[in-house]
C-alpha cells in the first residue's frame, strides 16, 4: 500500500454531460483514434457516472472501508502516499 494512490486530475464538481459536450468528446476520441494517439479503451466518456459528484473521494473511501481496508490504508491511497512521495522529492 506504499505505492498506491488515487488522483483526480479533473474538476471536483458534478460534470453535466450535455448532448453537445458528448458529441464534442466523441469527435475528439474519434480523431485521437484516427491519428493513432488514443489510449486503449479510450472510446468512452472520461468519467465514472457513479463518481460524478464532488463527494467522489468519500465514495471511494467508503467502498475501500467496506471491503475491509483499514483507515490507515484508505488515508494512504487517497493522498497520504502522494504527500509522502512529494515530501521526499521536494
Amino acid at each position: 500500500t506504499k505505492h498506491v494512490g488515487i488522483g483526480s486530475d479533473g474538476d471536483i464538481a458534478h460534470v453535466e454531460i450535455t448532448d453537445e459536450m458528448r458529441r464534442s468528446m466523441e469527435a475528439d476520441m474519434a480523431e485521437r483514434k484516427r491519428t493513432g494517439i488514443a489510449a486503449p479503451e479510450e472510446d468512452r466518456l472520461p468519467l465514472v457516472p457513479e463518481l460524478n459528484t464532488p463527494r467522489h473521494m468519500e465514495i471511494i473511501a467508503a467502498a475501500l472501508a467496506k471491503r475491509g481496508y483499514s483507515s490507515v490504508v484508505v488515508d494512504k491511497v487517497l493522498g497520504g502516499n502522494f504527500h509522502r512521495v512529494l515530501g521526499d522529492i521536494w
